[in-house]
C-alpha cells in the first residue's frame, strides 16, 4: 500500500470536494477505492462514494441531468514521439458546454502510472492553442510513462505540483502546441461553440456596417486597426457540425487522395510532414483497452513524430532518420492490424530527404494554417476588412463568458476567424453614465462599446507589430530568442481596458469636438 500526501482548499462533505480532488490528481488509478466522510457535523445523502478515476468515468452519465457528459467523438487519443524526450501518448476530452467549471477537471496534465506529476499553466488551452471557447472545458492528459528517464527526473518535481522550466519542458511544450493548436476535433468544436455564444448575443449588423464603413471612408487611417483596404464584411460561420459514427473495425484504411503511381513525399531534414489516411473505424481505435488496432511500419526506422485519429481520417507526421542525407529516398510500409483481420491493410509511401528550411524565414509562432472553406474570400483586387464584431455581455453572463469582477470591461478570445470582442454593458461606469446624462442612452452605450473594441483593437495591432519586429531581430535577421511565441497577450490587453472604460465616455463626450474655443471658430 501507498499513501499519498494532498492539500485542497475545499472545506465540504468529502463525498463531493474531496472526491473530486482525488479524481484530478489520481486520474487513472489502478484500482477503485471508497471515500467516507466520517468527520462530526457533516451533513449529507451519502456519506461514501467510490472513486474510480476522471478518466475510468468518463462515459458515465452526469449525476444531475443523466445524459452524456462529453462532447461527441470524444475521448481523443494521439502519440507524440519527441527526440530524445521519448514517447508520450495523449488522451482529451470536452466536457458538455452546460457542465459548471467548478465542477469538473481541466487543463493538461503530465501523468505517470495515473498520477499526476505536473501541468501546464491554465491559460495553455487559450494563448498556445487558441481554444478560447473551450479552454474550460478541455483536459488533456498526457502519459510519460515511457519518457526518458533522465528527462522525467529533471523536469518533475518532487512536489508533483509543478514542472521545472527548463529546456525539455520548452521543447515539449512547443511539441504539444504545433501538435493540439490544430487538432481537427478541438478546432470543430471550439468553432461550434463560439457560433453558439455569437447567436445567441447577435444583433443586426447591418447598421454598423453602414456606420463603420462610413467612418472608413471618413477616416482611412483607421483601415489600419482592420488590415487594408477599404471595405468591410462579416465572415461567414464554419458550418454544419456532423456526428461521427465509427466502426468498431475498419472496413478499409488506405491513403487519402493516392497518386496512382504512389505517393512520394519530400521531408525537410529538419521538419516533418504529414501524410493523412481515411479509413471508417471509432477514434479510439488505436487507444481503446481490448481488441485495439495496431500500427507497424517497414523498415522499423523511428520515422513517426507524431500520429492522431480522428473522424475518418487518421494523420501521421512523418521524419526522415537523423542521419539522412538530402536525395536519400525511404521506401515504407505502413500496416493496420487487429483482431478481427487475419491480413493487415498494407499503405505504401516513400520520403525523399530534402533541404534543412531556414527557420528564420518565418517568425516564430508564426503558422501557416490552411485556408477555411467556410470563410469567404474577397473577390474584388482590393482586401475587405473584418469587422470586430462585439459581443454584449449581461451581469448574469460574467462567469460563463470568463468575466471576473464588475469593473472587467472586455474579453478576448481567439477564433480561426480572428479576435471575438466581448464588452460587459452592465459595468458599473457606463450603467451611472446611461442614467446620470442627458444624452440617449443609446449614444452612450455605442461609444462605451464601441470604443473599448477599436481602442483593443489597436492595442492587438500594435503588440502584432512590435512582435513581428522582435522577431525580425536588431538587423533583420531573425530574433536569437526562442521561447515559444503565443501570440499578443489578451489578458493584458483585456486589463489595460479596464483602466480605459473608466473614462471612455467622458473622454469622446469632452473632447469630440475639440476645446471650447476651437469649437466657436
Amino acid at each position: 500500500m501507498k499513501l499519498y500526501n494532498y492539500r485542497w482548499r475545499g472545506r465540504g462533505i468529502a463525498t463531493l470536494e474531496a472526491r473530486r480532488e482525488l479524481e484530478k490528481y489520481l486520474q487513472i488509478p489502478c484500482l477503485p477505492f471508497r471515500v467516507a466522510e466520517a468527520r462530526a457535523g457533516y451533513k449529507a445523502n451519502y456519506y461514501a462514494t467510490t472513486v474510480v478515476g476522471v478518466w475510468n468515468g468518463i462515459g458515465e452519465p452526469d449525476e444531475e441531468t443523466g445524459s452524456k457528459k462529453v462532447e461527441a467523438g470524444f475521448p481523443a487519443t494521439g502519440e507524440l514521439n519527441v527526440p530524445d524526450i521519448g514517447n508520450l501518448p495523449y488522451q482529451l476530452v470536452v466536457w458538455r458546454e452546460n457542465l459548471s467549471p467548478d465542477h469538473l477537471t481541466t487543463g493538461l496534465y503530465f501523468l505517470q502510472n495515473g498520477q499526476v506529476h505536473g501541468s501546464f499553466p491554465s491559460d495553455f488551452a487559450s494563448r498556445s492553442l487558441g481554444f478560447d471557447y473551450i479552454k474550460e472545458h478541455l483536459l488533456i492528459a498526457v502519459d510519460c510513462t515511457s519518457m526518458d528517464r533522465g528527462v522525467a527526473e529533471d523536469l518533475f518535481m518532487t512536489s508533483r505540483d509543478r514542472l521545472r522550466k527548463n529546456e525539455q519542458y520548452t521543447i515539449i511544450r512547443a511539441a504539444l502546441a504545433s501538435e493540439l493548436k490544430d487538432h481537427p476535433g478541438l478546432k470543430a468544436v471550439n468553432a461550434e461553440w463560439r457560433e453558439r455564444r455569437r447567436d445567441k448575443a447577435a444583433e443586426s449588423k447591418d447598421e454598423v456596417h453602414e456606420l463603420l464603413n462610413e467612418l472608413i471612408k471618413k477616416d482611412p487611417g483607421l483601415a489600419k486597426l482592420f488590415g487594408f483596404g477599404g471595405t468591410i464584411f462579416s465572415p461567414a460561420g464554419p458550418g454544419a457540425f456532423h456526428k461521427f459514427e465509427g466502426r468498431k473495425f475498419p472496413t478499409y484504411f488506405r491513403i487519402e487522395k493516392e497518386p496512382k503511381g504512389g505517393l512520394t513525399k519530400r521531408c525537410p531534414l529538419n521538419k516533418t510532414v504529414r501524410v493523412d489516411f481515411e479509413t471508417d473505424v471509432e477514434n479510439l481505435y488505436f487507444s481503446r483497452p481490448n481488441e485495439r488496432g495496431e500500427l507497424r511500419l517497414e523498415p522499423s526506422l523511428d520515422l513517426i513524430e507524431s500520429s492522431h485519429l480522428w473522424n475518418v481520417r487518421f494523420s501521421i507526421h512523418f521524419r526522415v532518420p537523423w542521419n539522412a542525407k538530402v536525395g536519400d529516398q525511404f521506401p515504407i510500409r505502413v500496416f493496420i492490424s487487429d483482431a478481427s483481420r487475419a491480413t493487415p491493410f498494407v499503405c505504401e509511401l516513400s520520403l525523399i530527404a530534402d533541404e534543412e528550411v531556414d527557420a528564420k524565414k518565418q517568425p516564430p509562432g508564426s503558422i501557416n494554417r490552411p485556408k477555411d472553406p467556410h470563410s469567404p474570400a474577397p473577390k474584388t483586387g482590393t482586401p475587405a476588412l473584418q469587422i470586430p464584431n462585439p459581443i454584449e455581455v449581461r451581469k448574469l453572463e460574467w462567469s460563463k463568458q470568463g468575466f471576473k469582477h464588475e469593473y472587467e470591461a472586455l474579453k478576448l478570445k481567439r477564433s480561426d476567424n480572428g479576435l471575438d470582442f466581448y464588452i460587459n454593458i452592465d459595468h458599473p461606469v457606463l450603467v451611472t453614465e446611461m442614467s446620470n446624462h442627458k444624452e440617449d442612452p443609446r449614444l452612450i452605450k455605442f461609444w462605451f462599446k464601441w470604443g473599448i473594441t477599436l481602442a483593443a483593437l489597436a492595442m492587438v495591432r500594435n503588440a502584432e507589430e512590435r512582435q513581428k519586429k522582435d522577431a525580425r531581430g536588431p538587423n533583420g535577421g531573425g530574433s536569437s530568442n526562442t521561447i515559444e511565441n503565443d501570440g499578443p497577450d489578451l489578458e493584458q490587453i483585456g486589463d489595460a481596458c479596464d483602466g480605459l472604460a473608466r473614462a471612455i465616455i467622458p473622454i469622446i463626450r469632452s473632447l469630440h469636438d475639440g476645446p471650447g474655443a476651437l469649437a466657436q471658430l
